[in-house]
This record gives structure tokens, C-alpha cells and sequence, in this order.
């Protein structure tokens, strides 16, 4: 079992792989690195809530997430994750 384990560890590092960090962004997740202060946050937070009536959707939570706003919610059995723009509240991408 440590051979294979060790075995498979050297593949990964030497193919460029690895198993990184279980926080790591998805491929395809936006980054939008930009600081705010806690009021503006808390603010961004609540706009897009109410825009998205979010309170109306089976266990929708909102976040900051990557420097975006976070929306993910359960649809019809599956989850739905959205990206937002924290200053234009801009669709910039969803992980469904």
C-alpha cells in the first residue's frame, strides 16, 4: 500500500499534477480580487440577496467567495452555483 501510494504521488508530481488544496477555485470560477470594506461587503451582500430573491430559493446562501459574490442554491435536486461582479452584480459565470 505505501509503494502504490508513494508510486502514485511521483506520477502526479511529475506529470504537473497534484491534488492541491481542498479550498483551490474550480476550473472555470472567476476571480475578482478586489478589496472592499466590511460595510461595502456586507452591503454588496444584501443588494444581490434582495435582487435575486434569494430568501425564495430552497437553501440559497451568498458569499464572498475569490474576491465575488458566491450565490448557490438547490434547483430542482441539483446544485447551482453563481458568480457575481461585487460592484456591477454581473453574472460572470455559474457551476451547475
Amino acid at each position: 500500500m505505501l509503494k502504490t501510494s508513494a508510486l502514485l504521488t511521483a506520477l502526479l508530481l511529475s506529470t504537473g499534477l497534484s491534488t492541491g488544496p481542498v479550498f483551490a477555485a474550480p476550473s472555470g470560477a472567476p476571480n475578482c480580487v478586489q478589496p472592499r470594506t466590511d460595510r461595502a461587503q456586507r452591503e454588496a451582500l444584501e443588494n444581490l440577496s434582495d435582487r435575486l430573491q434569494l430568501s425564495t430559493k430552497q437553501s440559497g446562501t451568498i458569499e464572498y467567495w475569490n474576491g465575488c459574490l458566491k450565490v448557490s442554491y438547490s434547483d430542482g435536486g441539483h446544485w447551482v452555483t453563481d458568480f457575481y461582479d461585487p460592484d456591477s452584480f454581473r453574472l460572470l459565470g455559474t457551476l451547475n
